[in-house]
């Protein structure tokens, strides 16, 4: 976590799974239309919200808990994913 104030706190999904002889890795396509960086194929994330910081409030490590709940929300949110942050 950086706390330079042009930075946002973001968390990133990499979900992969094994196939075949290789392993595969889940993308999602931006919308082409988005001012920034569409079209581009990135993996599922975003942006903190309250709501995670508030979810990782009463945690041992409350940074970590609360990237690890906006990373599963993320993943719910653009693919219809829900895993648990644990």
């Amino acid at each position: 976590r950086v706390s330079d104030s042009r930075l946002v706190d973001a968390a990133t999904v990499l979900l992969l799974r094994a196939a075949g002889s290789g392993v595969e890795a889940l993308l999602v396509q931006r919308h082409p239309q988005l001012s920034f960086m569409g079209g581009l194929w990135a993996f599922p994330g975003g942006r903190l919200e309250a709501a995670d910081h508030s979810a990782g409030a009463g945690a041992a490590d409350p940074v970590d808990a609360a990237f690890r709940h906006a990373a599963c929300r993320e993943l719910d949110e653009e693919c219809a994913i829900a895993l648990e942050p644990a």
